[in-house]
């Protein structure tokens, strides 16, 4: 779930960063990516459901938007990720 809710709150901050139209969203979850990638979530997913819906919010705002959600290896070469699986533990605590 922490990795969900990573992707939830970064689709938040890029809505907050006007004129930014492309974003990557790297994550170490094979399972997240996967999720994030399916057409539709499945009935009470709802972490996926706010993910679906924070995205369709943007590309309504900035036609054009594009999103990739890639799979990387585990704290291989990106700094900071510690803190950012505190933060998206954090924010999945909530």
């Amino acid at each position: 779930e922490a990795e969900l809710f990573g992707i939830l709150l970064g689709l938040r901050i890029i809505a907050r960063a006007p004129g930014v139209m492309r974003a990557t969203i790297c994550l170490d979850n094979q399972s997240a990516v996967t999720r994030a990638h399916r057409p539709r979530p499945k009935p009470g997913q709802l972490i996926t459901n706010a993910i679906y819906s924070a995205y369709e919010e943007l590309r309504d705002a900035r036609p054009g938007f594009e999103l990739t959600v890639v799979w990387v290896p585990g704290h291989e070469g990106f700094d900071g990720n510690e803190r950012a699986d505190v933060q998206a533990k954090n924010a999945a605590a909530r």
